[in-house]
């Protein structure tokens, strides 16, 4: 049964006043209108209120039985969570492999404990402009609008940055626009983000809107809505990462994690010290942080996983980290993802796993998510999925800055399929993009070796001298150990790693 707005009477959710027919919520006496499909999404599940909806229950009702994808979904939801954050009311939890269900504030949510990051984070607030249209099309103002509400959506269930509402008495940190321009058979998208307190604009860029039958629709397509709010996210990330590491030490907690972040982009011992660093000054400031013990977990067993996993102190550390991260956050995709990526690194990949695919679950459109996700499926063996969670990676964050890493993941990818040439290649451009990261070497040498091609399994094997020295052989052995679940298959590659380090 269609949930019918018209038909629906006015009812109070925590405080709010919902009026379906009019599409709008009232908060404190401010009217906040919502689009038709996210206001039959908000009824539906305030209907079943601490009871889980299914995704097809929501198609059903909400979308006419009309086949829809997950992004579609998740931008209504990511709607409702954002109006949830201004007035407050209600929270929606995810229920993994599942749906969702509305908590309406105060009720007793059974499980989920309170998220302590949601009282001291202080992540970016960003906040959209009016959408403009420039041509003729009948729905062009309505397709701009609309773009312009999904690419916030996709933006906050990511939860990285606050994206406020227009009625919102908080002040932004960011203002991002979007104008949709029509010329003939051309559809331009014109994007552009500008720091609120300054006046200055950070960035700009024009894309391809697609074809301007699109706009005839007036509804956006979700690859569009992807890659835009892909564009803004990494811009914004960027700018709150430049200003944060030109101060001598970081202002809060947040900024510590941030600083921890940066330093793990170029994965070194060197590096992964500052980033560990970072992450123990967060959790000095604010203890119950869940993110800081992510970014500690995370930049505790890459420390593990690059030193050969010689210090088994450093990977129990690191499982703390991950559990107090986890008993802290249990529903935050970003918390999530650190703590996958970190238990698969100190052998724990069971564990990891779950957590991994739950947070994609959970944010779909999660620049980091989709990323850790393939290193899982890589380690179980499963190149096929890898490269698709590396195709959503792709999608999903367009500018993603440390690009040596999935670049590597792919290569590992194919070389898992058979195809040595677009291995090798993978392989190469990720080291170059990062000589400094010893996998890439190392990956290339073991090539090499499989190959038989002497020159490359020189090359690499200087490079990794250089990065480690001469006397480092042990230290790879190790790290190859630690990297291949099945000792047979490690005792291979080790014998083909020596030959080429000592040819």
């Amino acid at each position: 049964m269609t949930v019918e707005l018209s038909k629906t009477s006015s009812f109070t959710l925590g405080g709010l006043l919902v009026e379906p027919a009019l599409r709008a919520v009232q908060a404190d006496g401010a009217r906040v209108s919502l689009e038709p499909r996210v206001m039959q999404v908000l009824v539906l599940l305030a209907s079943r209120a601490g009871e889980p909806v299914d995704r097809d229950t929501m198609v059903e009702q909400c979308w006419d039985g009309v086949i829809v994808g997950d992004d579609a979904i998740q931008r209504c939801i990511g709607r409702l969570r954002r109006l949830a954050a201004e007035v407050g009311g209600y929270e929606i939890e995810t229920i993994p492999k599942v749906g969702y269900r509305l908590l309406e504030e105060g009720a007793p949510t059974g499980s989920t404990p309170p998220r302590s990051q949601d009282r001291i984070a202080s992540p970016p607030r960003l906040q959209f402009e009016q959408a403009m249209f420039r041509g003729d099309a009948a729905k062009g103002s309505d397709f701009s609008e609309l773009l312009c509400a999904d690419v916030a959506a996709a933006l906050s269930i990511n939860r990285d940055i606050v994206v406020l509402t227009g009625t919102t008495d908080q002040p932004a940190d960011f203002r991002a626009g979007i104008e949709v321009r029509q010329s003939g058979d051309t559809l331009r998208i014109n994007c552009s983000l500008t720091e609120t307190a300054t006046g200055r604009l950070a960035w700009s860029t024009s894309i391809d809107g697609g074809e301007p039958r699109a706009l005839e629709s007036g509804l956006p397509a979700d690859s569009l809505v992807l890659d835009i709010a892909g564009r803004i996210g990494a811009v914004v990330i960027e700018e709150v990462t430049r200003a944060s590491l030109s101060e001598p030490r970081a202002q809060s907690a947040w900024q510590a994690v941030v600083r921890a972040n940066a330093a793990y982009q170029r994965i070194n011992l060197e590096n992964l010290s500052v980033a560990v660093e970072e992450a123990r000054s967060a959790l000095t400031m604010e203890p119950d942080f869940a993110a800081a013990h992510a970014a500690l977990a995370n930049a505790l067993a890459a420390s593990y996983e690059l030193g050969g996993a010689a210090d088994q102190s450093i990977a129990e550390e690191a499982r703390l980290a991950c559990d107090m991260a986890l008993a802290l956050a249990p529903e935050d995709p970003t918390v999530l993802a650190w703590t996958a990526h970190a238990l698969l690194m100190i052998t724990r990949p069971a564990e990891g796993l779950p957590l991994a695919e739950k947070a994609v679950d959970l944010a779909p459109a999660h620049w980091i998510a989709n990323l850790y996700l393939a290193r899982h499926y890589l380690h179980h063996s499963r190149p096929e999925d890898a490269e698709r969670a590396l195709d959503d990676h792709a999608r999903v964050a367009p500018l993603f800055p440390w690009k040596y890493f999935p670049m590597l993941q792919r290569g590992l990818a194919r070389f898992m399929q058979g195809d040595t040439d677009a291995a090798e290649h993978l392989m190469r451009d990720a080291a170059l993009l990062n000589p400094r990261y010893p996998y890439s070497w190392m990956s290339l040498m073991i090539l090499g070796a499989l190959k038989q091609d002497e020159p490359l399994m020189k090359s690499a094997a200087q490079q990794l001298k250089q990065l480690d020295g001469a006397e480092a052989l042990e230290l790879q052995l190790a790290r190859i150990a630690h990297s291949y679940p099945d000792p047979d298959q490690a005792a291979m590659v080790q014998n083909a790693f020596r030959t080429a380090w000592e040819t």
